[in-house]
């Protein structure tokens, strides 16, 4: 995340015994993952899909012949009309050999209550 960008993430918890409230501190963040920066997103598209009852983010990932890259995986974020996040999603990993021939394609779905407030979105791309 570039400075002054936002992000979002999942923070999983174990089933806490009885509290009233927590806190939550993030001193310093670290995501184990790096930019993918050989590599680019093409044919986005996006929408609500009445079927499926949730917004749809796809497209595909290019990558160079030699591109080489581990548990990569596209990073959607929802911002809201006054850019908030409202929404985040990861794609499934790729290996190196299923974007071999040059590409690979994802699919992200949030659920629809999500995407109700959603205005805007912001792909990444991040890779061991």
């Amino acid at each position: 995340i570039a400075p002054g960008q936002k992000a979002c993430f999942h923070l999983y918890l174990e089933a806490p015994g009885k509290y009233e409230r927590y806190e939550l501190s993030i001193p310093g963040f670290q995501s184990g993952g790096e930019p993918a920066p050989a590599l680019d997103l093409a044919d986005i598209t996006n929408g609500f899909d009445k079927a499926a009852n949730a917004y749809i983010l796809g497209g595909r990932v290019l990558a160079p012949e030699d591109a080489a890259f581990e548990d990569l995986r596209v990073v959607a974020t929802l911002y809201d009309a006054d850019g908030n996040v409202v929404g985040c999603e990861q794609s499934e990993l790729f290996s190196a050999g299923e974007a071999s021939a040059g590409s690979a394609p994802f699919t992200i779905r949030f659920p629809s209550r999500t995407a109700r407030s959603a205005r805007e979105y912001k792909l990444d791309l991040t890779a061991k």
